[in-house]
């Protein structure tokens, strides 16, 4: 059985959330992650059972990154998606794809939301193994099954085409 992860990635830096201690945590208003629903749902429709995703939102929990990492090494996902709805999460995607490598190196770490504007720099300079630009729903399915039928190698990129899904 495959083994998935699903993250949100909090606004802010993991720094500042932590400075602004734990009252600020409680005082935020936290709207439910309509990207992740998505991405589940499509799953679930696609003949993927939800025993196989794990939803890990991190933008609600703010965990530590020691929390973090036992997570990572407990559950050992073979995909890793992360939700990066801004530019300003950009230093949590590189902190987290950096950690999910160092104690889940096999993963493939994919990364979504409107922060993949920014694809390039993502591959560049992060350990980021693919980004999803736009919809995601289809795209996540395809390297799901991508996964399932042909491992965790990636052969040349994947790119989503609206005509055929993939």
């Amino acid at each position: 059985m495959m083994r998935v992860s699903l993250l949100t990635v909090p606004f802010d830096p993991f720094e500042r959330i932590w400075s602004l201690g734990p009252d600020f945590n409680r005082q935020r208003q936290h709207v439910p992650n309509l990207g992740i629903t998505a991405l589940v749902n499509w799953m679930e429709k696609s003949g993927y059972s939800r025993q196989e995703c794990d939803f890990y939102d991190l933008d609600l929990l703010v965990p530590t990154f020691e929390e973090i990492e036992k997570y990572f090494k407990d559950y050992q996902p073979d995909v890793v998606g992360l939700s990066g709805v801004v530019s300003t999460s950009y230093s949590n995607v590189k902190m987290i794809a950096s950690l999910i490598r160092k104690v889940a190196p096999q993963a493939m770490i994919v990364v979504g939301g409107n922060m993949t504007s920014g694809a390039t720099v993502l591959l560049k300079k992060t350990a980021t193994d693919l980004c999803v630009v736009g919809d995601g729903e289809v795209p996540w399915v395809g390297i799901l099954d991508h996964v399932k039928h042909h491992g965790l190698q990636v052969h040349g990129v994947l790119k989503h085409h609206a005509d055929n899904g993939i």
